[in-house]
């Protein structure tokens, strides 16, 4: 009697889909809207970086991350990590914004702002979380899609600086669709163990 509840309870556990993540993912294509150069050095963490000179209007675009999240998933949150530095001593002179877009340089909900290291210490930054939506919502073909984007500017409060990036990666998490494939192989092996197979 004890085996088969304890066999019900994990049949109906089963049935539970539990969050699942992907990442952390680079990039593979970058852009910018003018000031940022070598962009594309944010593509992996080998100290060789993109450079903002201190434009807070102009945007790196860092896009082409190659997410497979299954289709039927819920998107849970979206954890980003920027490694860089800035060379000015004033924190207010190293901060930068970061927001998630599905095509181009308009954001899909709201910036978030950090500050980068001082130079010579170069460390990353993490924004968001798991359970972090970026004020977006989101669907699995936007975070699978080859445009989905990190975008990256100096803050909009007017205190600018010289800014370098080298690495730019995102984790995505999501609950898979409860009807998923690892899901249904784990109730059929429950059920069979409950008829007594």
């Amino acid at each position: 009697m004890i085996k088969r509840s304890i066999i019900l309870l994990l049949l109906a556990l089963a049935t539970i889909a539990q969050a699942d993540s992907e990442g952390p993912l680079s990039p593979t294509a970058a852009t910018d809207q003018g000031d940022w150069t070598d962009e594309t050095n944010v593509f992996s963490s080998n100290n060789l970086r993109a450079r903002d000179p201190g434009t807070n209007s102009h945007i790196l675009r860092a896009y082409t991350f190659g997410f497979a999240i299954p289709a039927g998933a819920t998107i849970n949150g979206f954890l980003v990590s920027v490694e860089g530095y800035g060379v000015e001593p004033n924190p207010e002179r190293r901060e930068i914004e970061v927001a998630l877009g599905i095509s181009g340089y308009t954001p899909t909900g709201s910036w978030k702002l950090d500050t980068l290291a001082l130079d010579p210490l170069e460390t990353y930054q993490d924004l968001g979380s798991s359970s972090d939506l970026w004020g977006g919502t989101w669907a699995v073909g936007d975070a699978n899609n080859v445009e989905f984007s990190v975008l990256v500017r100096q803050s909009a409060d007017g205190t600018i600086g010289v800014n370098f990036v080298d690495h730019i990666r995102v984790t995505v998490t999501y609950t898979p669709a409860a009807g998923g494939a690892a899901n249904y192989r784990r109730r059929i092996e429950l059920q069979r163990l409950l008829n007594g197979g």
